[in-house]
């Protein structure tokens, strides 16, 4: 099954730190099916591998993000008809991101300029993650 919200294949676009107005780009390969998503990709810090989950009703998911043979980041949003937006999460801070399938969505320039512009992740329902 390929959905709207959360289609498998390329996706592509950017997390903020919340102390600077800069985007950093981020590739990645994901795999959505049946309430689970998994994937890797590569950003400015490494590779990486995802493993999480989704909720096609409320449109809600999350995620953990973990570089290889380094740390992990936990990950949650909800998705639209212009990919996935939400919040990164640190033990130190957190910040914004927003990322949307590569071929069907909508390109850079046309997506926020800041993180400060990032509409804050708002979850019906998050259940508990392992602890980045």
């Amino acid at each position: 099954m390929n959905s709207k919200h959360f289609p498998s294949g390329p996706w592509t676009g950017f997390y903020c730190y919340p102390t600077r107005d800069w985007k950093h780009a981020m590739h990645m390969e994901i795999t959505f099916a049946n309430g689970g998503l998994v994937g890797s990709g590569e950003d400015n810090i490494g590779r990486f591998t995802l493993s999480g989950t989704y909720d096609e009703s409320s449109l809600d998911c999350q995620w953990i993000k973990q570089y290889i043979g380094q740390h992990a980041v936990r990950y949650q949003g909800g998705a639209d008809r212009h990919g996935i937006w939400g919040t990164w999460h640190l033990h130190y801070g957190s910040g914004g991101f927003h990322i949307w399938p590569q071929l069907s969505g909508p390109r850079e320039e046309e997506s926020l300029e800041t993180e400060e512009s990032l509409p804050e992740a708002t979850p019906k329902k998050v259940p508990a993650l392992a602890h980045a």
